[in-house]
């Protein structure tokens, strides 16, 4: 710690002098206090160079430097994961909600064709009730038929006459 001696003042001399005196012990008095050095910048560019580098604060502890750079690392890579993920989550729900629509959808239609089954149903058990419509089977009513005679196999079929397999000549 720098502990810095008033400078003497003649008492001639005029207001500005001595403020100006003052500022500089108060300047020296900040830079004893902490450990940065003041360095006098020209410009806001240089300013802001100064702040973003990393060599001058981590140059007396080296592993403080890299820790720094091990987080700044962990700190990308987790925020270009999170992007990764938010875009995932946003397109399983895109997909989640045109496939939901698709469900409800069909949904729909088997309700309609319920409805619409249970309409004909309605209607060909009205026609059933009725004189002129369909009326329940009764064995009376049943006719007995013939069986169809059992027809030869392809092989053993009697060859026909008129052979169409020949090619006409001269047409």
């Amino acid at each position: 710690m720098v502990v810095s001696a008033p400078l003497p003042t003649p008492a001639g001399a005029p207001p500005a002098t001595r403020q100006r005196q003052g500022a500089a012990r108060r300047r020296r008095a900040a830079s004893a206090r902490s450990d940065t050095q003041v360095v006098p910048l020209n410009n806001q560019l240089q300013q802001i160079k100064a702040g973003l580098s990393a060599q001058n604060r981590y140059q007396h502890i080296p592993w403080l430097g890299r820790l720094h750079k091990a987080v700044d690392g962990v700190l990308f890579a987790s925020i270009a994961s999170t992007a990764v993920l938010c875009a995932l989550v946003l397109n399983l729900q895109i997909s989640w909600s045109r496939s939901y629509g698709e469900l409800e959808e069909a949904q729909q239609l088997r309700q309609q064709l319920l409805e619409a089954v249970t309409v004909l149903r309605a209607s060909l058990h009205s026609l059933a009730q009725g004189s002129d419509g369909l009326s329940t089977t009764r064995s009376e009513d049943l006719i007995f038929m013939e069986p169809p005679p059992v027809r030869l196999p392809v092989a053993q079929q009697p060859q026909p006459l008129i052979d169409y397999n020949v090619s006409l000549r001269g047409y």
